[in-house]
């Protein structure tokens, strides 16, 4: 006899929870520094993008961030659950077919295969399945490099750009080209900084450039995050114990040193 409703086995159950706290609870990082697990306090400017996640209105985000700012964290979240609560045909396009096989490997495979409700939805056909393809009952997921060869012909509802800045011109375009055919369709790019008038650029420009700021504990204004705030003393040879201790960021508006 079925322990629940048929249904509850075919169609996703929508999650109450907000995204971050999903990935806080639930979501398996490899080769994470916190225990591979998802800490949304640790990278707090990743909660609002991931909030979007859900949000129809938005068809496409871009997250422009430094190095190590959490974009394919970002990504793996993404992925794991929307392949887990709304599932659609997915497509993941890094730089490269070898940068793709680490990202598949490292990120998002281990990820998407630790979660037993996705798990037994992939197909155990291992001609449809390998390292950087999935099969599910509902949906399917690849895992390339940005080319043309790529990002032609298939018909995808999700697509996950990774550091576009290193991409073609004109390659950007033909991801966004394979989601048209869904009217709630999601497109993300998370990249850092291309060169002005690049694609990564312009897509930035096209969105409504929110910035995450610091907020001064002294004066309460939020502060802009950029390096010329990063204070250090004078020094003829680096004394890296001495930065690490003198080291402040100093408040545009009042000055404080923290």
């Amino acid at each position: 006899m079925s322990s629940g409703p048929l249904w509850a086995s075919v169609i996703p159950v929508p999650d109450e929870r907000p995204v971050h706290q999903f990935a806080d609870e639930e979501l398996f990082i490899k080769n994470s520094p916190y225990g591979n697990r998802f800490i949304s306090s640790v990278a707090p400017w990743l909660i609002e993008p991931l909030s979007l996640i859900t949000n129809n209105a938005v068809s496409e985000e871009v997250l422009q961030c430094c190095v190590q700012g959490g974009k394919s964290t970002f990504l793996t979240v993404a992925a794991t659950y929307l392949t887990r609560f709304a599932p659609g045909p997915m497509m993941i396009t890094s730089q490269t077919d070898a940068d793709a096989k680490d990202l598949a490997k490292e990120s998002i495979m281990p990820a998407l295969k630790s979660d037993k409700a996705i798990a037994s939805r992939i197909s155990t056909d291992k001609s449809k399945t390998g390292i950087c393809n999935l099969s599910f009952t509902d949906m399917f997921l690849l895992i390339h490099g940005a080319n043309l060869t790529n990002l032609q012909s298939k018909p995808i509802r999700y697509s996950l750009n990774d550091e576009v800045y290193l991409w073609g011109r004109g390659l950007l375009d033909q991801a966004r080209k394979r989601t048209t055919r869904f009217w709630n369709r999601k497109i993300f790019i998370a990249s850092t900084a291309g060169e002005m008038g690049s694609d990564m650029d312009l897509a930035y420009l096209d969105t409504d450039q929110r910035h995450w700021k610091l907020r001064c504990p002294e004066c309460n204004e939020l502060n802009p995050t950029i390096g010329s705030q990063i204070k250090w003393p004078k020094q003829e040879d680096w004394n890296w114990k001495l930065l690490r201790e003198s080291a402040y960021f100093e408040c545009e508006f009042c000055k404080a040193q923290i």
